[in-house]
């Protein structure tokens, strides 16, 4: 698969905060995550209670 196969741009908000970014997109997956920078940028981080562990469909 080509790794623009892969993306959709798509537009993040929070509040009256929004960032539009090229995403990977995996339909498959059981959780979506950002990272913690992009979460502060929308000012939108919430802590998990407690950690869990990803996986990959190859583990």
């Amino acid at each position: 698969m080509k790794s623009e196969q892969a993306t959709a741009t798509v537009t993040l908000s929070y509040g009256d905060k929004s960032i539009e970014l090229n995403a990977l997109v995996d339909t498959s997956a059981s959780r979506s995550i950002i990272s913690k920078r992009l979460a502060e940028d929308l000012e939108a981080l919430i802590p998990i209670k407690e950690p869990y562990e990803l996986k990959t469909a190859d583990e």
